[in-house]
């Protein structure tokens, strides 16, 4: 018989305890949708629960750190037609096809307006479009930074695979370009966080401080991307 009867508080995070009388040890487990279990004997004592998990605290938050850097692995498909819907920091718009834009692609009130006859090379003239948005947008952010953090050697904004951002060992910061489909609040903490290692490059506890430093709110931006990040993982 399981029964979950308790709680365990680490940080943000509200851990549930279930008890089993299958189990012979503590065990934690980060799932896919970002939430944490711990399963303990019926006859463990709290407070050994409670102290293990503590200890394992670091594990986990690199566990959700990892996931978080993912974009999603089933990325939304999206199509090129009257009324498709795409995302521009956190706000939807509809596209709307015109014969004679004054661009290719541009976003005026609420819609994205196109050139039809430049349908067949959709994915690339949306791509190069948020890349050049992000370009301004993440410059800004990190300006912002720097004096808090430290400066990076180079800024990307580019395809990255499934991650929303990257920071190399030399120094660079990368930003997915499907990060700037995102809310500003949440792009702000991808680049908070990518710039947090430069000074730290692992997610240990350092690496957490100073980002909770910088950013006190981080936590609830980092649920939040955890969350609901997939459902603006556009693949063009």
């Amino acid at each position: 018989m399981e029964a979950i009867t308790e709680t365990i508080q680490l940080n943000e995070l509200l851990i549930p305890v279930t008890r089993s009388g299958r189990r012979q040890s503590v065990g934690i487990t980060v799932e896919r949708d970002g939430s944490v279990a711990v399963s303990a004997p019926i006859d463990c004592q709290f407070a050994k629960i409670e102290e293990y998990v503590r200890s394992k605290s670091l594990w986990i938050y690199q566990k959700l750190a990892k996931r978080d850097e993912l974009v999603s692995d089933q990325p939304v498909k999206k199509e090129f037609v009257d009324g498709s819907s795409f995302s521009y920091l956190g706000q939807a718009y509809r596209l709307k096809l015109v014969e004679q834009p004054t661009e290719v692609l541009s976003l005026v009130g609420d819609r994205f307006l196109m050139c039809r006859e430049h349908v067949g090379q959709a994915a690339e003239v949306f791509r190069k479009w948020y890349v050049s948005r992000g370009r301004e947008i993440v410059d800004r952010l990190i300006e912002n930074w720097v004096p808090r953090i430290a400066s990076p050697t180079a800024i990307d904004i580019r395809d990255i695979g499934y991650r929303w951002g990257s920071c190399t060992p030399d120094g660079k910061i990368l930003v997915s370009w499907r990060a700037i489909q995102l809310p500003p609040d949440i792009v702000e903490y991808i680049v908070a966080h990518e710039m947090a290692h430069l000074k730290h490059p692992n997610h240990d506890e350092e690496f957490w401080c100073l980002l909770e430093k910088v950013m006190p709110d981080f936590a609830d931006r980092k649920n939040w991307l955890a969350k609901n990040g997939q459902s603006y993982a556009a693949e063009f």
